[in-house]
């Protein structure tokens, strides 16, 4: 109890990306509708934070330096991660020939799985964190991994509580799920919403914006 009283949030050792906006072993969610440029978005995210400090991700600055990425996704083929990639490169100003290059392949790692879910895809995802020493783990989609029906709650839990956090608590590693909202809602249902119902916006169970 004394220890947190006289803790100092500036000097968290376990702050690895803003103002303790995500620490080691912490999660977040990024969802939006299909097609809104979610996988986009994660390439310019592992890039950014790959050549930090000189580069932030839209003001979400890395406290612990360059980070290391691995990116694991179900739905898109090698041309079409080729082209986000080449894409971000030039959004950020980064020749294809540079040596910066080279310092990007050393800390961002794409994988491509498309068969294991639940338990074997735990297994997987411990592998590769522990093989690249990932600070981050960027997870695209969420559904394309759980193996369950993410709006049953004991299912959810399971996956989430007891297959993913086990391995954040083991490694530290920070993992990113992208995943979708349900069906959107009319504008009549969506009057007087506040900032806190967007975050149950997401497809599934309350459980997976809970934990």
């Amino acid at each position: 109890f004394r220890t947190m009283v006289a803790s100092d949030k500036e000097q968290d050792p376990s702050c690895v990306l803003g103002n303790r906006f995500l620490c080691r072993g912490g999660s977040c969610l990024l969802v939006s509708q299909t097609g809104a440029g979610k996988s986009a978005l994660v390439t310019h995210a592992a890039l950014s934070l790959a050549l930090a400090p000189g580069h932030d991700f839209f003001g979400i600055k890395s406290r612990k330096g360059p980070l290391t990425s691995v990116i694991i996704q179900s739905e898109n083929d090698e041309m079409d991660v080729a082209e986000g990639i080449q894409g971000t490169l030039d959004g950020m100003g980064i020749a294809r020939s540079s040596q910066v290059v080279n310092q990007l392949a050393e800390r961002v790692f794409y994988y491509r799985e498309a068969v294991r879910t639940g338990e074997a895809f735990g297994v997987l995802l411990r592998e590769l964190v522990t093989r690249h020493k990932a600070d981050l783990v960027w997870i695209d989609p969420i559904l394309g991994f759980a193996g369950v029906d993410l709006s049953d709650q004991e299912a959810a839990s399971h996956f989430l509580r007891h297959i993913i956090q086990p391995i954040l608590n083991e490694t530290g590693v920070i993992v990113v799920f992208m995943h979708h909202t349900g069906k959107p809602k009319s504008s009549k249902d969506k009057e007087g919403q506040t900032a806190a119902d967007l975050a149950y916006q997401l497809f599934g169970s309350s459980e997976v914006t809970n934990w």
